[in-house]
């Protein structure tokens, strides 16, 4: 039985990677026709066919990702709090989904980030790969070498934001861990 919560909750935990994915993709305009881009707009197209039958405004369409990010990650803290069979007010409820969702966005763009750095070393040519990540991160960046200028060309803002999730999530563990390691 805990293995199938457990590759439910897997499950869970991809397709909320792939839709915070959508919306960020949305968010700062990435190429619609690069092959990744195709692959995650494939991944949640369905829920968006699914629900143009009901709707029909484009801006309601939109938060439609957003409720079923909402709904997953309900569904994948029940699945962790009923594992553990804890007793949970609506308000923890609310708190441990705030921080399951913040939790997710901070653990994809640690990865995209880590992901960037390497990309970096190894390769210099724009193949679609390259040009996605930079299309997704560059926005953050920009901000942070606001913050932190690029110094004897040396860029230390992909550095500081890993640095900052590492941070926060070491944080997390430290002053709340009962609530984060639920999830």
């Amino acid at each position: 039985m805990l293995n199938i919560t457990e590759t439910l909750n897997s499950f869970i935990n991809f397709y909320i990677i792939i839709i915070i994915l959508r919306l960020w993709m949305q968010k700062f305009n990435c190429d619609i026709y690069n092959p990744y881009s195709q692959i995650i707009i494939k991944l949640t197209q369905q829920i968006k066919k699914k629900t143009e039958i009901y709707i029909s405004k484009k801006k309601i369409l939109d938060n439609i990702f957003i409720l079923t990010l909402i709904i997953l990650t309900i569904i994948k803290c029940y699945i962790s709090i009923s594992i553990k069979n804890l007793k949970i007010t609506i308000i923890l409820l609310i708190i441990i989904i705030l921080i399951s969702l913040i939790k997710s966005i901070g653990y994809l763009i640690f990865w995209i980030l880590i992901a960037r750095s390497l990309m970096n070393m190894i390769t210099k040519e724009m193949n679609p790969t390259y040009y996605i990540i930079i299309q997704l991160t560059e926005p953050i960046l920009k901000k942070t070498r606001k913050i932190i200028p690029v110094i004897s060309n040396i860029d230390f803002s992909i550095t500081s934001i890993i640095i900052l999730i590492y941070a926060i999530n070491k944080l997390g563990e430290e002053i709340i861990p009962k609530i984060w390691n639920i999830i």
